[in-house]
């Protein structure tokens, strides 16, 4: 049995890029996904569960949602980022200003939430 079967996941990020692709990786080895982002998702794995990473109300909503769902979690994929018009590559200097995202995998780890600036 892999680790992600019967696993409850949270992927935030989840309706494209990086965390949409995690998240269908690991329904594919049985986990129970909850795909959380601020839009749905055209398609995808898991369950959606609206949210705003940036709102601490918003987050703990959707905690407490996946909490009545499924009962518990079991991981979390942090892979949410900058929803904004891409930069045609020709136009971008050294000066231009680069988002980063970063992605955060827990598993086996209590739920924390926590706030931040």
């Amino acid at each position: 049995m892999a680790w992600a079967e019967g696993a409850v996941v949270v992927v935030t990020g989840a309706a494209g890029g990086v965390g949409q692709a995690v998240a269908a990786w690991l329904t594919e080895r049985g986990a129970q996904v909850f795909a959380l982002d601020r839009r749905r998702p055209e398609s995808g794995p898991g369950t959606f569960v609206e949210v705003d990473v940036l709102s601490e109300e918003s987050v703990d909503a959707a905690v407490q949602q996946v909490l009545q769902d499924a009962g518990r979690i079991d991981g979390l994929v942090a892979a949410a980022g900058l929803s904004e018009e891409s930069t045609p590559a020709g136009t971008v200097t050294l000066l231009s200003p680069v988002p980063m995202v970063t992605v955060t995998v827990v598993f086996g780890a209590s739920w924390v939430s926590a706030g931040g600036s």
